[in-house]
């Protein structure tokens, strides 16, 4: 059975008056309590270190990479085995869909009071239908998926997700397809703008929407799509130029804010129980 979500709660505001185009969000795998976050194209390449209730904690510049366009931020365990958290920076953003290859900069993360934030690896890689205009990934400490903003028809196509084994070796060149996510009808054309996604500790998977939070139905799930994922809207909760999702690790709950200087801060409880098969 699910759990039913309760109302939004607004535990706070953006903070940090460098943090103007919030596109990336995600909690820390250290320091509970702690989430990190990125602004998106034009901005300097930086982390932002904030609490759940907006509270500015730190901010560190990102070594070793610049900001053409970070639309995401994922946290989960180092690719490479060896234990440690990392956060994974999605440079993805391609509006005009004209860039041929996309980058990963991967960084062991760090202790908020650090003087930088090296990359500790930067994966390029290409898209095998050609360019793909993304802003949303989810991670699960081996394998990262990046889901399409927009099919090409917004209201006809399903969008496309991409997948990449980051234990690989030698690694990929490209990303792999990795099937369809198609909205329910009660989602409408909402889900057709997917500007986040995380998977939650329990592994269920949420996707942000301008507007909306929804739950993402692995393929053969509840009856569902044999074929494709499925989505069904969990809460509409209509931030403006919403692009954040974050899974809360210590309690069921999602945490989204939306671009702007002061922007709020919400927390949606996520419904718990049988996640359903894997993918």
């Amino acid at each position: 059975m699910l759990a039913t979500p309760a109302p939004d709660w607004r535990p706070g505001t953006l903070q940090d008056p460098f943090l103007s185009e919030a596109s990336g969000l995600a909690a820390s795998t250290r320091t509970p309590g702690l989430y990190w976050a990125v602004n998106d194209s034009g901005n300097h390449p930086e982390l932002f270190a904030l609490g759940q209730d907006g509270r500015a904690i730190a901010r560190l510049p990102v070594t070793g990479a610049g900001n053409r366009d970070w639309e995401a931020l994922a946290s989960g365990a180092c690719p490479d085995g060896q234990g440690g958290g990392c956060l994974i920076i999605a440079d993805i953003g391609d509006n005009a869909r004209g860039r041929p290859t996309v980058d990963f900069l991967i960084l062991r993360e760090p202790q908020p009071g650090a003087a930088q934030a090296p990359v500790w690896r930067r994966v390029t890689v290409r898209l095998p239908d050609g360019p793909v205009n993304a802003e949303a990934i989810w991670y699960d400490g081996q394998t990262l998926t990046l889901i399409e903003k927009t099919g090409r028809d917004a209201r006809a196509e399903p969008t496309r997700l991409y997948r990449l084994d980051l234990a690989a070796s030698p690694l990929p060149d490209r990303m792999e397809p990795a099937g369809t996510l198609q909205p329910l009808d009660e989602a409408g054309t909402r889900a057709n703008r997917i500007t986040d996604a995380v998977r939650a500790p329990d592994g269920r998977l949420f996707v942000r929407t301008y507007g909306s939070v929804l739950e993402a139905l692995p393929p053969g799930t509840d009856g569902q799509s044999a074929t494709g994922w499925q989505l069904r809207t969990l809460v509409t909760d209509r931030l403006d130029q919403a692009e954040t999702l974050a899974a809360a690790p210590d309690q069921p709950a999602l945490i989204t804010t939306s671009e702007g200087i002061g922007a709020p801060i919400l927390r949606h409880p996520r419904p718990t129980g049988n996640a359903g098969p894997s993918r």
